[in-house]
């Protein structure tokens, strides 16, 4: 199972955990798996504590977990109390990756003005 994770805070203050996942059933299946809010605070150890409930909740197991994408904050990446150095403890087998997506965006934010128009005409086509 591979998993990505997003943390964002919506219009009320109120900070969720969505989560997405791609396994292999008979083919390949992506799904969305779950949107939870986040009680207190947005720190790796939050974050890690939901998607442990869930798994336990679940009856998941962790050794089908194989990578986790998140996005490149300190509490999604810290070395020591990130989201993913907790979930390593519980699952070493994972790799973690920093989303492609949020790799875009902060490309797309340095991009000089003549080609960042380029970049947002292709998008119409």
């Amino acid at each position: 199972m591979f998993a990505q994770l997003d943390e964002s805070t919506d219009v009320a203050s109120c900070s969720q955990l969505l989560m997405f996942t791609r396994y292999i059933k008979d083919d390949v299946k992506e799904e969305y798996l779950f949107c939870k809010s986040l009680p207190t605070t947005t720190r790796g150890e939050d974050v890690f504590q939901t998607l442990k409930e869930f798994i336990e909740e679940n009856g998941l197991d962790w050794l089908k977990l194989v990578d986790i994408c998140t996005d490149g904050t300190p509490s999604m990446m810290g070395i020591r109390s990130g989201f993913q150095a907790l979930v390593k403890q519980v699952a070493p087998q994972v790799f973690g990756y920093h989303c492609l997506i949020h790799r875009y965006a902060l490309a797309v934010k340095t991009l000089p003005p003549d080609l960042l128009n380029t970049s947002s005409d292709s998008k119409n086509c």
